[in-house]
């Protein structure tokens, strides 16, 4: 293409077909089809005998190339019948009389959709113009006649030649084996001003080829580019996000400005194009590209240059899929872990995200980093986590998530329990447990216990009331205060650094009851013949002792009682002949009563032995 030329020009002569010298009747011999074109017209011309004799030359124009779009029949009536996939939108005749075709003998007809127009023009009512010469017509067509627009650009044509009467094709160029005899003709050559777009390749949405990045842009030089005498000086390139090319993702000019006239112009810009990021990342693109030249204009100060466009190469589509990060691994699941994954090609950087949530509504970790682990610098709780990676390439453009990886994160439980299940302890336990030092696979360690969580329930597996409770940082711990006698339950949970707590082990249970004097003398069954001294052991622990006497095997109601430091008693009053019950208790710091002893005696009368009773 040029900006302007001039019908006849021999630089119009850009053959686009041929046809051997085959016919038999010579009037009627095609042998080369030529096209071109400038900014306002295309130019049509073929090699012809121009005999004395009338008859027609015929051009279809097929300009949608699409299967049974166009014509299924000829506008003036021929028998020219086309495959399905060139039915012809335009149809140029120029009727050749008396060895001369003139402008208003050439009629441009277009087919409407279901019909071809009524009301053909003529080349010269429509601005068009014709050259003849020996052995050679060209016609000077306007765009706007035969449909050319920026989102058309190229034809697909033939030339026939027929007898003025009517019937088949005689001739054809191109070459097509069925002519002449009248059959469906297949061959039919092309013509673009089109650029022919290269790469990416349009994948057709078939073609399940896709791009981890976006690579160079690259096309064909326009024609005639090489000549120092070419408009062109650069491309328009864009990209899209849907197929009708309405929403812009992307766009360049490449152009060399060339120097005000008459300086010879510079050379083209080069067909390719490097973007310097990959777009907006992953997505379906739609790719086009255009030539565009100047023309130098006096019309104004200072002189400038005009920027033209060409037409719109074919659209291309290509899809970006970037590399996804692979070989997601926790370090550890009992502490929170280091995250770490593969390192992957073109990242800059990477988004990791953690929740417990598996649409990531709010992430416990949200970070970018440039490294290919993270390790948080806080504690999960203990859950169920899910976790991605998405990879950022230059210019912040992002990839696709990964598959999402799961973990679940548990604190580990304390072992080495001490008091053991089933227990019987005669104080206050001191409980113990093995302390919490874990090495991940490498034997680097990962997790301490900051403290440990002691819970004491009394009677209850459930720890619905705790009776006692303790935040140590020590693997033992003793009770500060004396326990009841009677049925516990306990349980130790680890703390971490931020104070979240670990997974309480299973209740123990243990029982409580403190150890019981010895009665020494009276002895059980004695019998005395005034008030005794009463004397039992001692018990390691005891602060006191608490000493009881009464008539009754309840002791209900009391006839004596006292609490002393001494393991030896001595009434201040005197006891009546009776039979007597008496018991001693230990007594610790907290007035926490152990269990009683009991004996019977006799004062002043029959003796009696019974047995030692221990409630």
């Amino acid at each position: 293409m040029r900006y302007e030329r001039l019908l006849g020009e021999a630089a119009n002569r850009q053959r686009v077909a041929s046809d051997a010298d085959d016919t038999a009747d010579n009037n009627y011999e095609l042998t080369n089809l030529y096209a071109t074109q400038d900014k306002d017209y295309w130019y049509f011309g073929f090699d012809a005998t121009l005999s004395g004799e009338n008859m027609v030359y015929v051009l279809y124009l097929d300009i949608d190339h699409q299967d049974n779009s166009g014509a299924n029949l000829d506008a003036r009536g021929y028998s020219i019948p086309v495959i399905p996939a060139h039915r012809p939108e335009f149809a140029i005749y120029l009727l050749q009389e008396g060895g001369t075709i003139t402008a208003d003998r050439v009629v441009i007809y277009n087919w409407t959709g279901t019909a071809w127009t009524n009301n053909p023009k003529t080349l010269q009512e429509i601005g068009g113009q014709i050259y003849v010469e020996s052995g050679y017509v060209e016609i000077k067509v306007p765009n706007t006649a035969i449909g050319m627009q920026t989102d058309t650009g190229s034809y697909s044509l033939a030339l026939f030649s027929l007898a003025a009467s009517g019937g088949s094709p005689l001739d054809s160029v191109p070459h097509d084996p069925n002519v002449p005899g009248g059959e469906v003709i297949s061959r039919f050559t092309s013509v673009s001003e089109r650029l022919m777009a290269r790469m990416p390749p349009h994948n057709g949405g078939i073609d399940p080829t896709r791009f981890p990045s976006v690579l160079p842009f690259y096309w064909d030089y326009p024609h005639g580019a090489e000549s120092k005498d070419s408009p062109w000086i650069g491309y328009r390139v864009e990209v899209h996000l849907d197929p009708k090319f309405t929403s812009l993702s992307n766009s360049k000019e490449l152009k060399i400005d060339p120097p005000p006239p008459p300086a010879p112009p510079p050379q083209i810009s080069p067909p390719f194009v490097n973007w310097e990021k990959d777009l907006v990342g992953d997505n379906t693109y739609y790719w086009r590209v255009r030539p565009i030249y100047h023309l130098f204009s006096y019309d104004s100060l200072p002189y400038k240059y005009i920027t033209y466009a060409g037409v719109w190469s074919q659209g291309m589509r290509f899809e970006r899929r970037g590399f996804l990060a692979q070989n997601l691994t926790e370090s550890v699941t009992f502490a929170t872990p280091t995250f770490s994954w593969s390192l992957v090609e073109g990242a800059e950087s990477y988004d990791l995200q953690v929740d417990t949530d598996p649409n990531f509504g709010t992430p416990e970790v949200n970070i970018n980093t440039r490294q290919t682990t993270f390790t948080p610098q806080f504690t999960l709780p203990n859950g169920f986590y899910y976790w991605r990676v998405k990879v950022r390439r230059n210019g912040n453009v992002a990839n696709e998530w990964s598959e999402v990886k799961t973990f679940t994160l548990a604190l580990p439980k304390l072992t080495g329990l001490t008091p053991a299940p089933e227990a019987i302890v005669n104080r206050a336990p001191t409980f113990c447990w093995n302390p919490i030092l874990e090495n991940d696979a490498n034997g680097i360690p990962v997790l301490a216990a900051y403290k440990y969580r002691l819970q004491v329930s009394r009677g209850d597996p459930n720890f619905s009331q705790i009776y006692d409770t303790i935040d140590t940082e020590q693997n033992c711990w003793t009770p500060t205060k004396g326990y009841d006698d009677g049925t516990y339950y306990w349980r130790i949970a680890m703390i971490d650094g931020q104070g979240r707590l670990g997974e309480f082990t299973d209740g123990q249970r243990f029982t409580k009851q403190y150890p019981v004097t010895t009665l020494v003398s009276p002895g059980p069954g004695s019998t005395v013949s005034s008030t005794p001294k009463f004397v039992w052991t001692p018990v390691h622990g005891a602060a006191s002792y608490r000493f009881e006497v009464s008539t009754a095997p309840t002791f209900v109601p009391l006839y004596d009682s006292v609490t002393t430091n001494n393991v030896v008693y001595m009434p201040t009053k005197k006891y009546a002949d009776n039979q007597y019950y008496w018991r001693v208790a230990i007594v610790d710091k907290d007035g926490k009563l152990g269990p009683f002893n009991d004996a019977i005696l006799i004062i002043g009368g029959i003796k009696v032995y019974l047995p030692l009773v221990i409630r």
